[in-house]
């Protein structure tokens, strides 16, 4: 079951509705003040009394807060959100890259809540042990525990923010443009933004408030887009570079590890890594040469996705050399009886998957809330499906606005620095997943430029290779006559392999268990889709036998397809159909008749903002030839990588690139996006994410020391280490 749980790390980010009991709008206006609750209690509000609220007191502190639909404003028409590094405060304008800016809502215990959660965090700036701080000790508060480790938070409480509420005063309501009776704010802002980063106070926690006839004084965390100084906080969402401006909008397609970090998150990771590691400088540190078994470290040659696929560009492919009959013969040598029947066998199995595909459709694909991953019974379900179809969708694992926001992050990217270049489109841990810099799609309505058929990523001719997958067996069951004992599940053989031979312009160095991406759009049948074929074990096995046989009468006969009218080949030829060596490997109708993929290729189901689509790295799939939509299909690949010793190597390079700002070791080489404005720096991104994510992007050392831990495992993460350059602690 580990490849379920690994995928369900993967899916990201936090679902954003309001927590049971909490509402969207407050009546009146409040101010907030810091509760200390025990880490154990983990519901909104636990064990907190539910303050009476029919005596209306005036309020003696700012901020004075409304919340109306979700949103937050101040007295001086400030917004209440999160930023990227997880900080809760009030700002004008809104920073680019803010988590959350609406979604706040108020529980029946008058605690504050934003999406998914009531807990926040009071975490110390500053070092107590240093007498320079001392003095100018304040709290800030957070999302996400800051410390060391997410988690660890030395300097952390965990607090619930307590809503009380109350009256203006007249002064105080004159500034807020409101009458002293309550009502909404003013709609603009004249006053200038506030400049204080200092959210409260280095003191003694505040207690469970007496009755009182004026509100306490509170905190004010609010944001530091003013031009006064303000108190330094480490771990703020200033850009690298700068402070007191806003952060930039730091999606970067295509640049190395930065492509994973929107708003600050690392969006292939688990919801609540974002976190701070406090780090001023980081140097990327220089491994040592590696005996792991990697692909090539030469840059890729350029080209476009025609030089991937040789359909789209139009050119004959050339005969393969007369190796690869040796390397066919050599395959099934000994087992030919055995390939023959089990041949026989799958052609029969593929007609019954026809017909229940065909029933079916996109019903086929299996679908499961983000919310319910937690199921036992629901994910069982969810797991049993995935094992036959290979694909598989998650609902709302992103709130819909905030990936809606990530897409015009990337817009307002690809529009700050116009040379952007676009692209269309056996040690082994999976309880480790590490980060791989992939693309970015937004596909136009009426494009049919990118017309891309079924396929299979992750090589082609290297299937068949000795030096390929057979470095792993990973295919030896299919190629020895059992297809039915293959199963496309078990891992430790495939982080052997070398799917990319050739160095070609499309091939991935990185082992993806799975291949995927979260929608920016929404997308349905015929928009520029994702097609599948859901029968991933059936389908490879024909693909991969497929080259030993041959028909004995020719596609115009009616018993064309016939079992009896298929035998192996005698003598064997050098061809592999569709896979050409440096391109990825095609099928069709003519090559691979028996998969009828005029039928079996079903669309993905209907998909929204946030949703998240994941498929087996030896899954056929293709796009719809024509986006027919009104209004862009748009997604961010996110996939699924394990860690291995050649993940680890590739990430080492990807690692490099990254702080280069050049194109990532499987991408075109070049200047890419060194020169670019808003290009994240391994300063900025390690001040913004927690010590989970740096490992995934290899910037900071594995933990080998944690407790439960497989020998296997803690093997992997050391070699990983090693790999990277970090030392052994």
């Amino acid at each position: 079951m580990k490849y379920i749980f690994a995928l369900a790390a993967l899916t990201a980010a936090v679902t954003a509705q309001n927590p049971p009991g909490c509402q969207s709008d407050f009546d009146g206006t409040f101010v907030i003040r810091p509760t200390l609750v025990n880490a154990a209690e983990a519901s909104p509000g636990a064990k907190m009394v539910k303050r009476q609220q029919n005596v209306r007191t005036i309020c003696g502190s700012t901020p004075i807060v409304t919340l109306q639909g979700g949103i937050l404003k101040d007295q001086q028409g400030r917004t209440g959100n999160v930023v990227a590094n997880s900080q809760f405060q009030f700002d004008e304008p809104l920073q680019e890259n803010a988590l959350f800016t609406s979604g706040f809502s108020v529980c029946q215990n008058n605690t504050l809540a934003y999406p998914g959660s009531a807990i926040f965090y009071q975490c110390l700036s500053g070092d107590p042990q240093n007498p320079e701080d001392r003095s100018r000790l304040f709290n800030n508060l957070y999302t996400q525990p800051q410390g060391p480790t997410s988690g660890e938070a030395d300097q952390c409480d965990q607090i619930y923010i307590e809503v009380i509420g109350c009256e203006p005063s007249p002064e105080q309501s004159s500034s807020f443009g409101i009458s002293a009776t309550g009502g909404s704010p003013a709609t603009s802002a004249s006053t200038p933004a506030s400049t204080s980063a200092a959210s409260s106070p280095a003191s003694s926690p505040a207690s469970q408030a007496p009755a009182m006839t004026q509100a306490p004084a509170v905190p004010y965390p609010v944001g530091n887009n003013g031009t006064s100084p303000s108190p330094t906080a480490t771990g703020s969402a200033s850009p690298p570079g700068g402070s007191g401006s806003p952060a930039p909008s730091p999606f970067v397609p295509g640049s190395g590890a930065a492509s994973l970090i929107i708003g600050g998150k690392l969006v292939a990771l688990a919801a609540g890594i974002v976190g701070s590691s406090r780090v001023s400088h980081f140097v990327i540190p220089k491994h040592p040469a590696s005996t792991a078994t990697s692909p090539s470290t030469a840059s890729e040659p350029s080209g476009d996705i025609s030089s991937v696929f040789p359909s789209l560009s139009g050119n004959p492919s050339e005969p393969l050399p007369s190796r690869f009959a040796d390397i066919k013969k050599l395959l099934i040598h000994g087992h030919e009886a055995q390939v023959q029947d089990s041949w026989d066998h799958l052609l029969s199995v593929l007609q019954e998957k026809r017909e229940e595909i065909r029933t079916k459709g996109s019903a086929i694909v299996p679908e499961i809330n983000y919310c319910d991953l937690d199921d036992v019974e629901q994910r069982t379900r969810f797991r049993d499906a995935l094992h036959k179809t290979g694909v598989a969708v998650i609902r709302g694992v992103v709130q819909g606005e905030e990936a809606l926001g990530w897409k015009e992050l990337v817009k307002r990217y690809i529009a700050s620095n116009p040379g952007t270049r676009g692209v269309i489109l056996s040690l082994i841990s999976t309880s480790h997943p590490v980060s791989y810099a992939d693309r970015l799609r937004i596909r136009q309505p009426g494009d049919s430029a990118f017309a891309l058929g079924p396929h299979v990523d992750g090589g082609s001719c290297e299937r068949w290779e000795p030096s390929g997958y057979g470095l792993g067996g990973v295919y030896n069951q299919i190629f020895h006559g059992n297809w039915e004992e293959y199963s496309p599940w078990e891992m430790t053989s495939r982080a052997l392999v070398k799917s990319d031979l050739y160095n070609g312009p499309g091939s991935c160095s990185m082992y993806r268990m799975f291949q995927a991406w979260v929608a920016i759009s929404n997308i349905q049948r015929g928009q520029g889709h994702l097609k599948v074929c859901p029968m991933v074990k059936e389908a490879m096995a024909y693909m991969l036998l497929r080259p030993f046989f041959t028909p004995r009468k020719g596609i115009e006969d009616p018993g064309y397809l016939d079992i009896v009218n298929w035998t192996l080949e005698d003598p064997m030829t050098s061809t592999l159909q569709g896979a050409v060596p440096a391109s990825g490997q095609e099928l069709n109708r003519e090559l691979h008749p028996h998969l009828a993929l005029e039928d079996t290729m079903v669309h993905v189901p209907k998909v929204k903002p946030g949703d998240y689509v994941a498929w087996h790295c030896d899954t056929i799939h293709a796009v719809d030839s024509t986006h027919t939509g009104t209004s862009d299909s748009s997604v961010l690949y996110i996939p699924a990588c394990p860690l291995t010793e050649a993940n680890a190597e590739y990430l080492s390079r990807q690692r490099e690139t990254f702080a280069e700002g050049t194109p990532a070791p499987d991408f075109p080489s070049g200047e890419g996006e060194s020169e670019h404005r808003g290009r994240l720096t391994p300063e900025y991104v390690m001040k913004n994410i927690s010590l989970k994510a740096q490992r995934a992007m290899g910037l900071a050392a594995f933990n080998t020391k944690q407790r439960d831990m497989f020998n296997r495992e803690r093997a992997t993460l050391r070699q990983a280490n090693r790999i990277l350059g970090f030392a052994e602690t």
